[in-house]
């Protein structure tokens, strides 16, 4: 029997993990490409990386599989362990014990969504270089809330537009989330405060991992939306 109260969140984490491996810009490269895509361009196996080394075919899948990952994470967690996604109310076999159990029935999801996020930046078998997990935090934002994610992919939209930088419009974004947590979930329960705390957790790993991109903006040669480079090039 599992000890739900204690362990949940450790359950949901290994779950959401174990989505997070499915390496999507790498397993393109190597079986369209014959490359391993952290070799070219900016190192990362993620969606900007993957549409600016291997072009927009390969970009806009890596996105959507991607942010799959974090948004199928939040809802089986919360399907398996009794909680809440935006798109329903899960009656699982623990249900009555989960209800005096959790302190927010968002939060088995919600650790879903995170452990995605781990696990694409830090997979074990590519010995933790991963991608900076921009889209599988966007899914789990669809799976918590389907108007935050619509205000925030509208201001990454607005900055990309403005400066054409896509790191920057990440990071504006990133900046938000715990903002938003905070203003759409508060007074949820007693664990509303832990909502906002793994919001504010992403954020600065999620920003930590776009170190070298702050870098290059602060230098001014970060690279904009559109440019390519060729396979080989850093």
């Amino acid at each position: 029997m599992f000890d739900l109260e204690h362990m949940f969140r450790i359950y949901s984490l290994l779950i959401g993990i174990a989505f997070g491996h499915f390496q999507t810009a790498y397993i393109f490269g190597r079986v369209f490409k014959k490359i391993d895509i952290r070799d070219h361009g900016s190192g990362s196996s993620g969606m900007t990386n993957a549409n600016r080394v291997m072009g927009k075919k390969f970009g806009v899948p890596v996105l959507i599989i991607d942010a799959a990952k974090g948004f199928f994470a939040f809802v089986l967690c919360a399907y398996i362990f009794g909680g809440i996604s935006a798109f329903g109310v899960f009656s699982f076999e623990y249900r009555q014990t989960l209800e005096a159990v959790y302190s927010n029935p968002w939060l088995p999801g919600l650790y879903g969504g995170l452990g995605a996020v781990l696990g694409h930046m830090f997979p074990i078998y590519m010995r933790f270089r991963g991608g900076k997990s921009i889209a599988a935090a966007l899914g789990l934002v669809i799976a918590l809330n389907p108007i935050m994610a619509l205000i925030t992919f509208g201001v990454w939209g607005i900055v990309v537009m403005v400066t054409r930088y896509v790191s920057l419009a990440s990071i504006v974004g990133l900046i938000m989330l715990p903002v938003m947590l905070h203003t759409f979930f508060m007074g949820t329960n007693d664990g509303f405060m832990e909502i906002v705390a793994v919001g504010y957790f992403l954020t600065v790993l999620i920003t930590y991992k776009h170190k070298d991109n702050i870098k290059r903006l602060l230098n001014g040669n970060e690279n904009k939306l559109g440019t390519r480079v060729k396979i080989g090039d850093k």
